[in-house]
C-alpha cells in the first residue's frame, strides 16, 4: 500500500513537467533572453567561461553593472550541450533539474514524516506545479529556473534542521543553484538558511542542557558537514574567483547599487500589499496561472486580517506541535522568515513599469506562500490529532493523493495559461537556415542587437543558431550578457548582420549603404488575411465600447493620440499579455482571435549584410 501510494504521488508530481515540456517544446527554439542564457552557456568549457550569472537591471539607475550571483545554470546547460547539442537541449536540461528538485522535495517530506506526510502534502505540491505549468516549469530563463530549486531548498533546510543530516548536502546544491540564478531569490535562500541554522543550534543547546534527552553526537554530523562544505565551495567557485580577480567584483557592485536605491522604489506599503494579496483568500499557488497585475492592486482590510489570522493559526499550530512534530514549527519559522525577507526586498524594486510587472520579481511568492499554508495546515492537523498525523487513516491519505492526481490531469487537459509564442521560433529557424548557406564560415560576423526589442527577440535566436552551427559571431550591444570575447565587434571582417521585422507592406528599406538582403521570411497570404480580419473585428469592438481609453486598465499607459486601429496593430497585444487590459476586454472572442492570428508568423522579417568597413578589415 505504501509503495503504491509513493509511486502515485511521484507520478502525479512528474506529470506537470511532462505536459509542460510537450507543450512548450513543440517547435521550440531559444529566442530573446533565453537565447542569451543558452549562448553564454556555450562558453562554459572555454577560456571565456562565465564566473557570474546573467546581467541584472538592478544597476540601471546607478550606472553600475550588476549580475545575478553565479553561473550554476550556465554550467548545467553547458554540460548538457556537450552531451547532446540540439536546440531543445537547454529546455530538457532545465526540466530535468526542476523535476529532480521536486522529487527531492517529496523525498525529504517522506523522510520527515513518512509516506503519509508526503501523501498529505502532495495536493499543495501539485497545485503549485499546476499554477506554474508551462514555461515556468521548463524554460531556461533564469528567474523562472530558480523557483522549483528554491521550493526544494526550503524543505531540505527544514529536514536538515530536524536531524536529517544528508539533507544538508541537497540544500547546499539546490540552494546555491536557486540563489545564483536570480538576485530576488538570493536573499530568500540566505534568510531560510540562517533561520534553520539558528533553530538547529538552539535545539542542540537545549538538548545538551536537558538531563532527560541525549544530544546528538557531533561526530555524526562530521561527514555531512564536510561534504556540504566541499559542495558549497565548488558551487560558488565562480563568484569567489570574480571577487578575487576583480577586486570585489559583483559583490561590491551589488552593495553600491543597493545603497543608491533610496527613493523611487516600490516602497513599504505597496510591497506589503503584494505579499498580502499573494497569501489571502485563494493564494497565488492555488490559482490557475500566473498574473502579476493582480498582485499590484491595493489589499483590502479583509485580506489583511485574513493573512494575520493565517499567521496566528500557523503560530498556534507550531507551538502545539513543538514536541510531537518539531519540523512543523521549523517550517513555519522558515516560511515566515522568507516572506518577511522577500517583502523587504520588494520594497527596493525600482518603481518603473518594466520592474513593476517583471514576473521574476514576484515568483518567489508561489513557493513561499505554499510553504506557509502547508506549515499552518500541518500544525493544525498535529495539534488536533492525539498522536500526530499518524492517527490519520489511509482514507485521508488516499483522498489527498486523489486531489493531487486530479490536479495532475488538469495540467494535461487544461490550456496553458501563458500561451507559448511560436512565431519567433519560425522566424529564427527559417532565417538561420538561409544564413548558414550564404555566410562564409571562415569569416567573423557581428549580429546587430542594439535595435528595437521586437527585432532583438529573433536576432538573438538567430545568433545562437549560427553559433551552434559553428559560425564565429560577435555582438555590438548587450556586451555584459555575452562575455568579453563575443563583445569584440572590431574583430569582425565579414560584416554586420542587421535583422528587420515589419508588417507586410511597410517598406523598411536597407539598413545602410551597401547592405545586401541575404535572408528573408515572407508570411503566407492566408496568415496575412486572418490577421487583417482579426484586427478589423477587434478595432470595431473597441470603437463600439467607446474607444481605446476604455480598454487599457491603466489609462496612463495609453497615449490619447493613438487611434483604435493603431492600438490594435501596435501595443494592444503587449498590454493583453501583461494583464494591462480590462478583464472584460481580455475575455472578448475578438481578443482571442487576435492572439491566435498573431501567434502565426505574419511579419516580414529580413536580414541584411552590411559589409565590413576597410578600417575593420584592416584591424582584423
Amino acid at each position: 500500500m505504501r509503495l503504491a501510494m509513493g509511486a502515485v504521488v511521484t507520478a502525479s508530481a512528474l506529470v506537470p513537467f511532462a505536459a509542460s515540456l510537450a507543450d512548450v517544446g513543440r517547435g521550440w527554439l531559444p529566442v530573446a533572453d533565453t537565447a542569451i542564457v543558452v549562448t553564454r552557456a556555450r562558453d562554459v568549457f572555454t577560456a571565456d567561461s562565465p564566473l557570474l550569472g546573467q546581467p541584472s537591471t538592478a544597476g540601471d539607475r546607478t550606472g553600475v553593472q550588476v549580475h545575478h550571483p553565479g553561473p550554476l545554470e550556465f554550467w548545467v546547460i553547458g554540460a548538457a550541450q556537450k552531451l547532446v547539442d540540439r536546440p531543445a537541449t537547454s529546455l530538457v536540461a532545465i526540466t530535468v533539474v526542476n523535476a529532480v528538485a521536486t522529487l527531492c522535495l517529496l523525498w525529504w517530506l517522506r523522510r520527515l514524516g513518512g509516506i503519509r506526510t508526503a501523501a498529505l502534502s502532495s495536493p499543495i505540491v501539485v497545485a503549485l506545479l499546476w499554477s506554474l505549468r508551462g514555461d515556468i516549469l521548463v524554460s531556461p530563463l533564469n528567474p523562472l529556473a530558480a523557483i522549483l530549486p528554491l521550493s526544494a531548498t526550503l524543505v531540505c533546510l527544514v529536514a536538515a534542521s530536524s536531524g536529517r543530516r544528508w539533507a544538508l548536502a541537497w540544500a547546499v546544491v539546490l540552494g546555491s543553484y536557486a540563489a545564483q540564478a536570480h538576485l530576488t531569490v538570493t536573499g530568500l535562500v540566505g534568510a531560510a538558511a540562517l533561520t534553520t541554522t539558528g533553530v538547529a543550534l538552539g535545539r542542540w543547546v537545549l538538548r545538551r542542557r536537558s538531563p532527560r534527552t541525549a544530544a546528538p553526537e557531533p561526530r555524526s554530523w562530521r561527514r555531512p558537514l564536510l561534504v556540504a562544505a566541499a559542495l558549497l565551495v565548488a558551487c560558488w567557485a565562480g563568484p569567489l574567483v570574480d571577487v578575487v580577480v576583480n577586486r570585489g567584483g559583483n559583490v561590491v557592485a551589488l552593495v553600491s547599487t543597493g545603497a543608491a536605491l533610496d527613493d523611487g522604489t516600490l516602497g513599504w506599503a505597496r510591497a506589503a500589499d503584494v505579499s498580502v494579496r499573494a497569501l489571502a483568500g485563494r493564494p497565488v499557488w492555488a490559482r490557475p496561472g500566473v498574473e502579476t497585475r493582480a498582485l499590484g492592486a491595493p489589499a483590502t482590510t479583509g485580506q489583511r486580517w485574513f493573512v494575520v489570522g493565517l499567521w496566528c493559526i500557523g503560530l498556534a499550530g507550531a507551538a502545539a506541535s513543538r514536541r510531537r512534530a518539531p519540523a512543523v514549527g521549523i517550517a513555519f519559522a522558515t516560511a515566515t522568515a522568507v516572506l518577511v525577507t522577500g517583502t523587504l526586498l520588494m520594497t527596493r524594486i525600482p518603481d518603473n513599469l518594466f520592474n513593476v510587472i517583471a514576473l521574476g520579481n514576484y515568483l518567489w511568492l508561489w513557493p513561499a506562500g505554499a510553504f506557509l499554508w502547508a506549515s499552518a495546515t500541518a500544525g493544525c492537523v498535529v495539534a488536533a490529532a492525539p498522536r500526530t498525523a499518524r492517527s490519520l487513516g489511509d482514507g485521508a491519505c488516499l483522498a489527498a493523493v486523489g486531489v493531487a492526481c486530479s490536479l495532475a490531469v488538469a495540467c494535461v487537459v487544461t490550456p496553458n495559461p501563458r500561451p507559448v509564442p511560436r512565431a519567433e521560433a519560425t522566424y529564427t529557424r527559417v532565417l538561420s537556415t538561409q544564413l548558414a548557406t550564404s555566410l562564409d564560415r571562415g569569416s567573423v560576423y557581428v549580429m546587430d542587437i542594439d535595435r528595437a526589442m521586437q527585432d532583438n527577440e529573433v536576432a538573438l535566436g538567430v545568433l545562437l543558431e549560427l553559433v551552434r552551427q559553428g559560425f564565429e559571431m560577435r555582438v555590438n550591444g548587450f556586451a555584459p550578457s555575452f562575455g568579453p570575447r563575443r563583445s569584440r565587434a572590431a574583430d569582425a571582417d565579414g560584416g554586420v548582420l542587421v535583422l528587420q521585422r515589419s508588417r507586410v507592406g511597410a517598406d523598411a528599406g536597407p539598413p545602410g549603404p551597401g547592405a545586401n538582403l541575404i535572408a528573408e521570411h515572407t508570411p503566407s497570404d492566408v496568415a496575412i488575411r486572418e490577421l487583417a480580419e482579426a484586427e478589423d473585428a477587434l478595432t470595431e469592438r473597441i470603437r463600439r465600447v467607446g474607444g481605446a481609453s476604455h480598454v487599457v486598465a491603466l489609462p496612463e499607459l495609453h497615449d490619447e493620440g493613438t487611434s483604435d486601429r493603431e492600438l490594435v496593430e501596435g501595443s494592444f497585444l503587449g498590454f493583453q499579455q501583461t494583464g494591462f487590459v480590462t478583464r472584460d476586454v481580455a475575455a472578448w472572442p475578438e481578443t482571442a482571435a487576435l492572439v491566435r492570428a498573431r501567434s502565426a508568423p505574419v511579419d516580414l522579417v529580413t536580414v541584411h549584410l552590411v559589409p565590413a568597413t576597410p578600417a575593420t578589415a584592416q584591424q582584423r
